[in-house]
């Protein structure tokens, strides 16, 4: 029974993981703001399963993690942070967190 419970949270995990894959890409070229949204609620809550079938999984010893060092992590957020700030530079882009901006802008 253990063997075919870790089998399906397997499986189940990596079936929300698509499904995050697929509507993270939706969100990223919805023209609406209302669907954007809609998008955005179900995205949110395939993450939220996506992360509870990992903690259980973690906890069960299934997936094993390493931890990361403190060093690793502030390296990480400070590469991400150079990356946020060449991108606000690009004129074409602006400011990502505008929340009138869509980040679908079609040619004329």
């Amino acid at each position: 029974m253990e063997v075919r419970t870790q089998l399906l949270c397997r499986d189940l995990l990596q079936t929300e993981q698509h499904l995050t894959e697929l509507l993270n890409r939706m969100a990223n070229v919805c023209d609406s703001n209302e669907l954007r949204e809609v998008v955005d609620r179900q995205l949110s809550e395939h993450r939220q399963m996506v992360t509870a079938v990992f903690r259980f999984m973690h906890q069960k010893a299934w997936i094993r993690t390493q931890q990361a060092d403190q060093g690793e992590v502030t390296q990480l957020y400070d590469r991400f942070r150079e990356m946020q700030e060449q991108f606000e530079q690009w004129p074409e882009i602006g400011r990502v967190s505008d929340p009138q901006r869509s980040a679908y802008q079609p040619q004329p």
